[in-house]
This record gives C-alpha cells, structure tokens and sequence, in this order.
C-alpha cells in the first residue's frame, strides 16, 4: 500500500512539472498567445520575453505611405493654388512651360502646353487664384496616385480686349486629380472635371 502511494505521487510531481514547462501555459506565454489573434504580420523577431514588440517591416510601410500621402498633397497644393495663380500676361512663357514640365507628365503635360501656347496665339490671357481646394480623398496605389478635391476654379479667360471668353467657376465641384511616380519623385499626370456634380467643402 505504501509503495503504490508513493508511485502515485512522485506521478503528481511529474506531472506539476511538466505542466509547469508548457510552452502554451508557462509563464510569459499568455500574454504572447493573446498578442498572435491580433497581429497578422510576419512572425516576431523578438524573444518571447517582449510579446509586445512589433516587427519593424509594418512600421517601415506605414511610414511609407505617410511619406507618399504628404508628398503627393504638397505637389497637389502648389499646382493648384500657385502654379495655377495670377496673370498669364505676367508669365515668360519659355519658364512657365519649363516649369509644367517639372511638375507634369503626360498627358497633362503636352495638353496643358497646347492650351497654353494656343492662347497665347490667340491673343488671351487669364486671370485667377487657381483652385480654392479641399481634397477629400487621397488613394496610393504603387506609383499612382488620386486626390478627390472639392474645389472651385477661380481662373477666367479674356481676350485682348477685356471681354471675358470663359468664366471662373461660380460653384464647386468634385475633380479627380491623378499623380504619377517617375524616377522617384511624384508628378501630376491628368486632371478629371465633375461637370456639374457639385459639391459642397463644408459637407465633405
């Protein structure tokens, strides 16, 4: 009677052991078993002593996307509300299509140049502040770009005489900006008007 007593217990103490070295159970594992339902990335470099600690390669995409958001907003409010402002009598047109080139690609960079150019040689001119601008969208996919901007064009045109041949916008409307990264730096690409689908900044 004593020797089977003595075999069941020295099993318990077996089995506490055991138990006790579990990797699913022991000590420090919990709180790493509850971080995995959550994470989904690559597994974890770190020890199983810092459950908490993400891998950097989330962090790293993260950062690129805000880079490449920002970059893309910065160029999409200077084209807009600068590039696009004041008096095309004032402009040497050899520096403000070089300029467009750097900013632009096709086909916004040769149709935008045409249009240019064809007024000059008509005689007109224009006059604005560019877009008064609201983006409410930005979409990165790769090296392309889209800004939803609820914006009202501020440019007229005018021929020679003062008389106006196209006037500004009297209300805003919804225009699709495309962007495109080439060698790196982003450029923008083409420019969609909403016709008459108004908007409304305060709204959006």
């Amino acid at each position: 009677m004593k020797r089977t007593f003595t075999r069941f217990y020295v099993l318990v103490l077996l089995l506490s052991a055991l138990i006790a070295c579990s990797p699913e159970t022991g000590p420090g594992n919990a709180t790493e078993l509850a971080s995995d339902t959550v994470t989904t990335a690559s597994p974890p470099t770190t020890s199983t002593t810092k459950p908490t600690t993400t891998s950097t390669t989330e962090p790293e995409s993260t950062t690129t996307t805000i880079n490449d958001e920002t970059a893309v907003l910065e160029l999409h409010a200077y084209f807009t509300t600068e590039f696009l402002a004041g008096d095309s009598r004032d402009h040497i047109p050899e520096e403000r299509n070089a300029e467009l080139a750097e900013l632009a690609v096709d086909p916004l960079l040769t149709r935008s140049t045409d249009s240019y150019n064809a007024m000059l040689a008509a005689n007109e001119y224009s006059v604005g502040k560019g877009y008064v601008s609201h983006p409410t969208e930005v979409r990165i996919t790769g090296d392309s770009a889209v800004v939803i901007d609820c914006s009202q064009g501020t440019g007229a045109r005018y021929n020679n005489n003062g008389t106006l041949i196209t006037p500004a916008d009297d209300f805003y409307k919804f225009r699709e900006f495309r962007y495109q990264r080439v060698n790196g730096k982003w450029m923008i690409q083409d420019i969609f008007s909403g016709g008459d689908l108004r908007c409304d900044p305060q709204d959006v």
